[in-house]
């Protein structure tokens, strides 16, 4: 058994096993009844170890990790289509570069932003995967960090809707927070 394919309900599930069994008196557990409660595939003794560190080591998080609905992965690129289509609404407001204004960049990433009435909201995406997702203008280098962080941004991005509904609807017509 892995530690990756433990998931953290299971963990959930055998601590609070341990702790019933650990408050019964007197009880001797043999190291195949203990395989069994902690659902040991491999009941040895070394397997009884392997499978108790496995429970008590953090899950290796990676892009298949997931909620039980969704996987790190698959949440990531939704946020890259959706945020390509809010960059497609506003084409004149977005840009995207390989490289940050310093001339930095993560390995094999690019940097999205659009810029909105309250400031910058920014995303790096993987550059295989996503760059021609967005159709924008192409920067040589991305315009100086606003220092905005992650709240601020999805902040920002939610004020565009109120860009969206005075363009189509005038300012008279009131937009939800």
């Amino acid at each position: 058994m892995s530690y990756t394919k433990i998931s953290n309900n299971d963990r959930r599930k055998t601590a609070r096993r341990l702790r019933d069994a650990a408050n019964c008196r007197n009880v001797q557990i043999s190291p195949s009844a203990l395989g069994r409660l902690i659902k040991a595939e491999d009941r040895s003794y070394r397997g009884i170890l392997r499978t108790l560190a496995d429970l008590i080591e953090p899950a290796k998080i990676d892009s298949g990790t997931s909620d039980g609905c969704h996987s790190f992965g698959e949440l990531y690129h939704h946020r890259a289509v959706l945020f390509s289509v809010i960059v497609a609404m506003f084409p004149e407001l977005a840009w995207k570069s390989r490289l940050h204004a310093d001339g930095t960049m993560l390995e094999g990433m690019f940097i999205v932003g659009i810029e909105t009435p309250e400031g910058q909201a920014t995303y790096h995406f993987r550059e295989g995967k996503h760059w021609d997702l967005f159709q924008c203008r192409v920067l040589d280098h991305a315009p100086e960090w606003d220092g905005h962080t992650p709240a601020q941004a999805i902040e920002r991005i939610n004020g565009l809707k109120r860009v969206l509904v005075t363009e189509r609807f005038g300012d008279g017509f009131g937009v939800g927070e």
